[in-house]
């Protein structure tokens, strides 16, 4: 399934598509190649605004239970 969720990093929000089984990591490593996001830790933190908890990133967003309209905050 398809979802939509805001990724704020820095001062800065950008809105993504992409599908529910993908692995966070994968995710943050894709954004980090195409230059949208400047990651320079190996294990950046990402924390769900929604429910204020740090994320497994080896974990789907499935499995980590995040949804459509959720903003997850990324430091690294």
């Amino acid at each position: 399934m398809q979802i939509t969720v805001t990724i704020r990093y820095g001062n800065r929000d950008r809105d993504f598509r992409f599908g529910n089984e993908q692995k966070i990591r994968n995710l943050l490593g894709v954004l980090n190649e195409s230059g949208m996001l400047a990651l320079s830790a190996e294990m950046p933190e990402v924390k769900s605004l929604r429910r204020m908890e740090y994320l497994d990133i080896e974990k789907t967003f499935l499995e980590e239970r995040i949804f459509s309209g959720d903003i997850l905050e990324v430091r690294g």
